[in-house]
């Protein structure tokens, strides 16, 4: 599923959920960097990420989790046979790991776009700020492996993201669609706002189908 028609589809669903895109209230050129939806009501705003690039398209590894993900060649249904892992490149931590790195500048754009917002609507008042991340390509990472990642940085850094929402969409009716939700340590006040959105996200898609 490409971006656009992803884009499209979280529009429709956001809606679906009384949630309005921020560009309504601020232009399409704001004076700072907007997130993608608001719900005055539930003082709530939320950023849409996409990842569209395939970090694990030769197998790899995620370091801070302890494993490594290999890419299938041949193998049977037994889970038997060749697989393959190319070595990836030094982080800036000096770890060999594909995923961390770029998952921490989607959440930081994400935090800068999410508090920005957060103050333009709301100012020092309490609110929601949450970050939907959607891997829109068939991939080895799972959402329960992403959002293990997600929880570690979130955990250690990022403080105007509440809580992430990790979806993989589905692309045929055989594939059930998949969503996780994870919040920030300091925020457990959040959860079960973000844990309803991730479970209406996918009664959502299943109805779309």
């Amino acid at each position: 599923m490409q971006s656009k028609q992803l884009e499209v589809e979280f529009d429709y669903f956001m809606n679906s959920i009384q949630f309005t895109r921020v560009s309504r209230d601020v232009g399409e050129s704001p004076n700072f960097k907007n997130a993608d939806y608001v719900n005055v009501d539930i003082q709530t705003v939320v950023e849409l990420k996409v990842i569209e690039k395939d970090y694990f398209e030769n197998g790899g590894i995620i370091d801070s989790l302890h494993s490594f993900l290999p890419k299938p060649i041949e193998v049977n249904e037994e889970g038997i046979g060749l697989y393959e892992l190319r070595l990836p490149e030094k982080n800036r931590e000096g770890k060999h790991d594909n995923f961390e790195e770029p998952l921490r500048r989607v959440l930081k754009n994400a935090n800068r776009q999410l508090r920005d917002t957060r103050q333009y609507y709301f100012g020092k008042n309490y609110s929601n700020g949450y970050v939907i991340i959607v891997i829109s390509k068939t991939s080895l990472i799972d959402t329960f492996t992403t959002a293990r990642v997600v929880k570690k940085l979130l955990d250690l850094e990022f403080s105007s993201i509440d809580g992430a929402i990790i979806c993989i969409p589905s692309y045929s009716s055989e594939i059930e669609p998949e969503c996780v939700s994870v919040t920030n340590r300091s925020k457990p006040e959040t959860e079960m706002l973000c844990m309803s959105i991730a479970e209406e996200w996918v009664q959502f898609s299943k109805s779309r189908k």
